[in-house]
């Protein structure tokens, strides 16, 4: 997910799920990664931190656990601050609507990036599906071309993808006003472009 956002995960390449796991058991659920944002890359963010939270049953303390991790302006290595990191949130637990609910949440509280992906949807990516078409965020200049071109006088007159609720809205970052490009096969014209727009 973090190298889809344009992050650097070298570091982390080669490692198993299951070594991933067995290191966050260890450290009590607070396995922290930084992957911080590729030089000339389109990261949102300074970084990306990933916590793996693999025991314990968060969905009932979520407020209190995020309120506990985010903090604008902070220094604290323990805390993250929205303003410079995007959060991505790995959960063991089944994946209930509670977490839909916290990301919309602390967006549109505190602009604060927040994913949170079931251990399963590691396993294999959710974007490379056979039968997921390629699904692309534009850039600002590619977006304003768009816009010009379909004459637009808002990007929201766009079919809308909901932010954090779709799969493939989660695993690209997108947050409210950004514009995906989605490629799919047809047997007319080989292949056929439309565009989204990320919305609540």
């Amino acid at each position: 997910v973090s190298q889809s956002r344009y992050y650097n995960v070298d570091a982390y390449k080669g490692i198993s799920l299951e070594e991933v796991f067995r290191l966050a058991v260890a450290t009590q659920n607070l396995l922290r990664i930084n992957a911080e944002a590729k030089d000339g890359g389109d990261a949102p963010m300074e970084r990306a931190v990933v916590l793996y939270w693999v025991e314990g049953n968060y969905r009932a303390k979520l407020d209190n656990e995020l309120e506990r991790i985010l903090e604008k302006g902070t220094t604290d290595a323990a805390k993250v601050d929205p303003e410079k990191a995007e959060l991505i949130i790995i959960i063991s637990e089944p994946f209930h609507d509670n977490f839909h609910a916290a990301a919309v949440k602390a967006w549109t509280g505190q602009k604060a990036r927040i994913s949170f992906f079931p251990l399963k949807n590691i396993i294999s990516n959710p974007a490379k599906h056979t039968f997921v078409p390629p699904h692309r965020k534009l850039s600002e200049e590619e977006r304003d071309a768009l816009m010009k071109a379909l004459h637009l006088k808002s990007r929201f007159e766009l079919p809308h993808i909901k932010f954090h609720f779709d799969m493939q809205a989660r695993v690209l970052g997108l947050v409210v006003g950004d514009i995906v490009e989605i490629r799919r096969p047809s047997e007319t014209c080989g292949e056929y472009t439309y565009y989204r727009v990320c919305t609540l």
